[in-house]
């Protein structure tokens, strides 16, 4: 398939073939993200959880460091054990979700994948990105439900023992806090956590977070849009399976005038040498 579409990209300039080379090479993979996202934001089946849970603790116990027995019982709990980073960052490349549902099951995962980031784990880094960005989807609906709860402990610790408060006080003080959390979204925006975490672990080498740091750069997820910092990403992700991604790399070559894609091929070089084992100046140029 990508032999294929090399050999269009080679042999045609029409944008129009690239877009549609584009489209027959990642479908498969962006449908893969959807399922996965589709996993993350539904109700688990806690059945599969907990027999997946017990997979990765009894059968591979002797081979699991703790950081990755961490990361893979997360990953339990978004997906019942699918492969988290198959999707390539393809997640990333737009808003595929709606009524998201946030259960029980997400926050045990987001507190295991920290656990495991604190421990060195890069493709936790990665997962924890996803988990963010999954709760930015849902309008942080998470976060906000957890920051009014606290709100509300505070105002009833802060009360002196002797006052007495009507249960009507209550829930008058717990409307307004949701009233003021809902009417503050700007504060309750992690996705330059996103970009954090997908940077820490890209220059880990870590090739999905190369791809995804890619995407959230072309779309400015919590960073600055900077095409060619998208551009170089891919570029350098694609240095580490070529050709794999070779076509997304180039359609990021589609937004960049040639002064810029000169600068994005000197900035992939860089990356390339600095946060991979391999270096592949095939990797980094585009067909012109």
């Amino acid at each position: 398939m990508y032999l294929f579409c090399a050999t269009i990209i080679k042999y045609s300039i029409k944008p129009l073939f690239l877009l549609v080379c584009i489209y027959i090479c990642t479908s498969s993979i962006v449908f893969a993200a959807k399922d996965i996202l589709s996993a993350i934001t539904q109700p688990s089946n806690m059945k599969a959880v907990e027999q997946c849970v017990a997979d990765v603790n009894h059968y591979q116990s002797d081979a699991l460091d703790t950081a990755e027995r961490l990361y893979q019982t997360s990953v339990c709990y978004i997906c019942a054990g699918c492969d988290l980073g198959s999707d390539n960052g393809h997640m990333f490349e737009g808003n595929q979700a709606s009524n998201i549902v946030l259960d029980d099951s997400y926050t045990t995962a987001f507190r295991l994948m920290q656990q495991a980031v604190e421990l060195g784990s890069r493709q936790a880094n990665y997962g924890l990105a996803i988990l963010i960005y999954v709760n930015d989807l849902s309008e942080n609906k998470l976060t906000k439900v957890k920051f009014a709860t606290k709100m509300v402990g505070e105002f009833i610790d802060a009360l002196d023992s002797d006052e007495k408060v009507t249960q009507d006080e209550i829930d008058k003080n717990t409307e307004e806090v949701i009233k003021q959390v809902n009417s503050k979204q700007h504060e309750l925006d992690f996705k330059a956590e996103i970009h954090f975490r997908l940077l820490s672990a890209a220059q880990a080498g870590h090739m999905p977070s190369q791809f995804a740091l890619s995407e959230v750069y072309a779309r400015g997820i919590g960073v600055a849009q900077n095409k060619v910092n998208a551009y170089a990403w891919a570029a350098t992700a694609v240095a580490q399976n070529p050709p794999f991604g070779s076509v997304r790399r180039d359609s990021q070559a589609l937004e960049l005038d040639s002064f810029e894609l000169n600068e994005a091929e000197f900035l992939a070089e860089y990356f390339m040498k600095r946060y991979t084992d391999i270096f592949d100046r095939s990797s980094i140029t585009v067909m012109r």
